[in-house]
């Protein structure tokens, strides 16, 4: 075998060489402990090993669970923007069928329908604002939520209109039918 004690010491010491230096120094401890001081110190570095395994253990669920938690948050409110995007097609809709309503059960109908998706738009922003953690999500949706107001109000605005049109053509639909029996009748 080889005598390292005998190989001269580099004036830059490497790594490997400082390694096998370190290992010469520890080669005779274990000799010198009895075997049930070597037990101890293995049963106390396996209880340590367990203990750093089950602490590993636990912070990698815990970082798993809020993960988990995080994506179920953003599911729900990808969920909750989707539905409000469909609510407010619902409510356009609703306008165009309020334009083109020519009787007033028509529009009655069209109004009901534009209210159902008004409020269907609204709980969806509340449903977001109420789940959202994030500052700029909640501004968006508290945006989104005034914006349908202000639709409503001006699909109402049409709807008032429309009415008053639907109004002065049944008068005048009701003068000339009763000018068009009246030349029959003669």
């Amino acid at each position: 075998m080889w005598n390292l004690n005998a190989w001269p010491v580099p004036a830059r010491a490497t790594p490997q060489f400082q390694w096998a230096t370190a290992c010469r120094h520890f080669d005779g401890l274990d000799q010198n402990l009895r075997i049930g001081t070597k037990l101890a110190i293995t049963a106390v570095l396996s209880i340590l090993m367990l203990g750093g395994m089950i602490f590993v253990q636990l912070s990698g669920n815990a970082a798993v669970r809020q993960a988990n938690e995080t994506a179920i948050r953003q599911q729900v409110i990808s969920q909750g923007a989707f539905g409000a995007k469909a609510a407010v097609r619902g409510m356009q809709i609703a306008v165009r069928d309020i334009r083109l309503s020519n009787i007033t059960a028509d529009l009655t109908a069209a109004g009901d329908y534009l209210a159902a998706r008004q409020k269907s738009a609204n709980e969806f922003c509340d449903s977001v604002l109420a789940i959202s953690k994030v500052k700029e999500t909640q501004d968006r949706m508290a945006r989104i939520k005034a914006l349908i107001g202000d639709y409503a109000a001006g699909a109402k605005q049409i709807a008032a209109l429309r009415a008053e049109m639907i109004a002065v053509e049944a008068k005048r639909g009701a003068g000339r039918g009763d000018g068009v029996v009246s030349i029959h009748r003669a």
